[in-house]
């Protein structure tokens, strides 16, 4: 039993090693800047009552949840902190993970299900990206892991209710995470069955259900009331997302090019448990399939968004399944040393998997620089008092931080701010709204305007601005591929 911590804290000094050399690799990515910026926008709401956006009607996840604890660890040690508390939430994934596949079946399977969940792509990515992702998997985690731990206790009520309030809060973290509910509900029964008769299974399965659902009707409620942001956002952001053009295919390729190999041997276990009668046959099917429920659903609205860090979700449940299928082979071994040297060669067969892992998060986290385009916005912002319009405004916000008010007057490609103080947005890359930007453009509205040059809607007005004898380009700057132009209304220029 000693051993077996050890052989832990290995794998989690692995995950380690292969996250924290992403955590200063790369300047905030869209969504990080994004959750962040919000966080700090709830404090100061919170403790001064500035006003804040509507995060809620288009945050896929409330925004105070992760958001304030994302800011607070940015406060701390900026980027890199807020990026390191994801590493911890990971971590604590892993250890979750090792703790409900021992309890499961054996340490071995327990070591092998959290080192082949350690080294895979999208693991090591959410160890190193400061979004509420990382939060909410350790929350799901959590909820599988109490209905495990509640096992032959006859007294699993609380385990059963902590399971359900578990669930409620990951869902209340990321939406998205309700797609594992009924795989935790099965879980419930199927492990309570394996130590328990029928009626106490079907009685631990309805607490966790009760619990879950008596939150998520209170809090559908309190969404529902008042200005409905809430509702709004669970709609667009989860229940009814607008479907995207990506092929089926692309999307099961690409979700098993980044856990395919725990979902190869998962299903490898539930064919060995079924062709040995296990009494387990049924779990390890239910843990194998988890793998499967995001690239399904992705495929069905045809998106590749999100969809390397979804995928890590379904790769925790099938990791356990996984484990269980490689300590199967292992214990058909007779002899001890040969036994031993299997053991040895699976942990040693990890080294490709996690050269590949790391390469795939370090091709996750291959996005532009952004210091070159931050440091003009900074010294041309100097003195602009009013509207402005920057492509992707969150990265700006959050490392720029106007004042708390200041968000009122920064528009986006995908988000316009009109006079009124009304807002309407347009899908990036799309530009349907062009006709709005450019009425606003040739009134003189925005002060300052920040565009890509790459295309779509940045593409089209950046066009447009050079006809227009008002605006004149203060600033050219490259981001890796991307090249930025930067430009000022000039009311003496117009006036002539």
């Amino acid at each position: 039993m000693a051993r077996v911590p050890w052989l832990l804290l290995g794998v989690l000094a692995v995950q380690t090693t292969l996250s924290i050399r992403l955590v200063w690799s790369n300047t905030a990515f869209t969504d990080e800047a994004l959750y962040l910026w919000a966080g700090h926008t709830e404090w100061a709401d919170l403790l001064h009552g500035t006003p804040v956006p509507a995060f809620a009607t288009y945050f896929s996840g409330s925004p105070v949840v992760y958001p304030p604890v994302g800011a607070l660890a940015d406060s701390v040690g900026g980027l890199a902190g807020a990026r390191l508390l994801s590493l911890a939430f990971m971590l604590g994934v892993t250890t979750l993970l090792w703790d409900a596949a021992r309890h499961l079946f054996t340490e071995r399977a327990a070591v092998v299900s959290a080192a082949l969940f350690a080294v895979l792509g999208p693991t090591i990515k959410l160890g190193a990206f400061a979004t509420y992702d990382a939060m909410a998997l350790l929350l799901l985690a959590a909820a599988a892991w109490c209905v495990v731990r509640a096992g032959a206790n006859q007294a699993a009520t609380g385990w059963a209710a902590a399971s359900g309030i578990l669930l409620l809060a990951s869902d209340l973290v990321k939406y998205a995470t309700a797609l594992f509910v009924p795989v935790v509900i099965a879980l419930t029964y199927l492990v309570a069955r394996m130590h328990c008769d029928r009626k106490t299974a079907s009685m631990r399965a309805a607490t966790v259900v009760l619990c879950w659902m008596s939150g998520i009707i209170c809090c559908w409620e309190l969404a529902s009331a008042g200005n409905g942001y809430y509702a709004t956002g669970i709609a667009n952001t989860t229940l009814a997302r607008a479907a995207s053009t990506t092929s089926v295919g692309t999307v099961v390729h690409d979700s098993q090019s980044w856990i395919g190999l725990v979902v190869a041997i998962a299903a490898a276990g539930a064919v060995i448990a079924w062709s040995v009668r296990s009494a387990s046959a049924l779990l390890v099917t239910l843990l194998a399939g988890a793998s499967v429920l995001v690239p399904l659903e992705q495929a069905r609205i045809h998106t590749l968004t999100s969809l390397n860090k979804h995928a890590d979700f379904g790769a925790w449940f099938a990791a356990i399944a996984a484990g269980y299928a490689v300590d199967w082979a292992i214990t058909q071994i007779k002899v001890s040393w040969f036994r031993a040297a299997a053991t040895t060669a699976c942990a040693l067969c990890l080294v490709l998997p996690a050269r590949i892992g790391m390469a795939q998060a370090r091709g996750l986290f291959a996005w532009p620089d952004t210091r070159p385009v931050i440091a003009t916005l900074r010294s041309q912002l100097r003195g602009v008092h009013g509207n402005v319009l920057i492509d992707s405004h969150s990265v700006a916000e959050y490392y720029l931080r106007p004042p708390a008010t200041e968000w009122r007057f920064w528009s986006s490609t995908s988000s316009l701010v009109l006079p009124s103080g009304r807002t309407i947005s347009a899908p990036p890359g799309l530009d349907n709204n062009s006709a709005s930007y450019e009425k606003l453009i040739r009134q003189g509205y925005f002060q300052l305007i920040e565009l890509n040059t790459s295309g779509g809607l940045s593409g089209k007005l950046t066009a447009m601005l050079k006809g227009q004898p008002s605006e004149v380009m203060v600033a050219a700057v490259r981001s890796g591929p991307g090249s930025f132009t930067i430009w000022k209304y000039d009311s003496v220029r117009r006036a002539r």
